[in-house]
């Protein structure tokens, strides 16, 4: 039986973050080992690796989200889940690496690969995000993620939802079942969702026009989320990445695992000087996160350090 390690941010509101950290609790609820691998604040009542050995590097699985890049933990079988919308040249890196790739759903990867696997957890609250055919008083939107990038006069009246407001999960779904529709900004919410299983219409403010929003109603059964969830872990169980690596790759993979963080951090900034990290004042705090410094997304990881 493999164990799985499942490489991850802090715990916080970003939906993709919480799902990371669910997978992990679903795994260890059906009977599998799973630790997030986190060189942040830890979250009480999560398994956290506190070492990862070299024959977990070769025989168990590492799960890296769309916006890691590579493989900073060398590990021989990787597993892709795509939460967001990657680049074309990290996707293709994924299939190149001959990754196990799973998505949310399909949108986030063109329609000519083939070779994926949807993966959907449960994350919508049905007791809480349901239509019980309420009169549908006001208008809401949402900026987010895209910015508030141009005014409408549907906006006039209407009322905002942001990260502050509603306060309660249960507040915003009382406001949604009265809410005729949802114009939104940001075009890949989880919120989008929950506002038509109030009953809600959806639309999406582009630059130069208002949709109604292209995507399709995923559904978040439990039901469905357990038959999803069961065929990952059957495809990850018997997954063995068995391409032969070029003398090259393998000593330096080999070698790379003795490194210490800190050398690791150095030589890859020099090697990476346009990466931004040779203009951090105190290399101590970097020193600090670790393999932070390996993911793609560095100007987020700029801000905590």
């Amino acid at each position: 039986m493999k164990k799985y390690f499942i490489y991850t941010l802090p715990y916080s509101s970003s939906n993709g973050i919480k799902m990371l950290y669910q997978l992990a609790q679903k795994l260890n609820e059906a009977g599998f080992e799973a630790e997030l691998v986190c060189f942040g604040k830890k979250e009480e009542g999560y398994k956290y690796a506190e070492n990862i050995s070299d024959y977990s590097r070769e025989n168990d699985i590492i799960v890296y989200p769309e916006c890691v890049k590579g493989n900073p933990l060398c590990f021989k079988n990787v597993v892709r889940w795509v939460l967001y919308y990657p680049d074309k040249q990290d996707i293709e890196s994924y299939i190149k690496n001959n990754e196990c790739i799973f998505t949310w759903k399909d949108a986030y990867l063109w329609p000519d690969r083939q070779n994926y696997t949807q993966l959907r957890l449960q994350c919508i609250d049905t007791k809480i995000f349901y239509d019980d055919n309420s009169p549908k008083t006001q208008d809401c939107y949402f900026v987010h993620k895209n910015g508030k990038f141009r005014e409408i006069p549907e906006l006039k009246n209407a009322v905002e939802i942001n990260m502050s407001y509603p306060a309660t999960r249960e507040e915003l779904g009382n406001l949604l079942r009265t809410t005729g529709t949802l114009y939104s900004y940001d075009d890949c919410t989880l919120l989008l969702q929950e506002a038509k299983m109030c009953g809600a219409k959806v639309k999406i403010i582009t630059k130069d026009d208002i949709i109604d929003d292209p995507e399709d109603y995923l559904d978040y059964s439990e039901e469905t989320c357990e038959k999803l969830l069961n065929n990952f872990i059957s495809i990850t169980q018997n997954y063995n990445y068995t391409q032969k690596e070029s003398k090259l790759k393998r000593f330096f993979n080999i070698f790379s695992k003795k490194l210490s963080i800190k050398l690791r951090i150095i030589i890859y900034t020099i090697m990476n000087r346009n990466s931004g990290l040779d203009k951090f004042k105190n290399m101590d705090k970097c020193f600090s996160w670790g393999f932070y410094i390996f993911s793609n997304n560095l100007k987020t990881h700029k801000k905590q350090l």
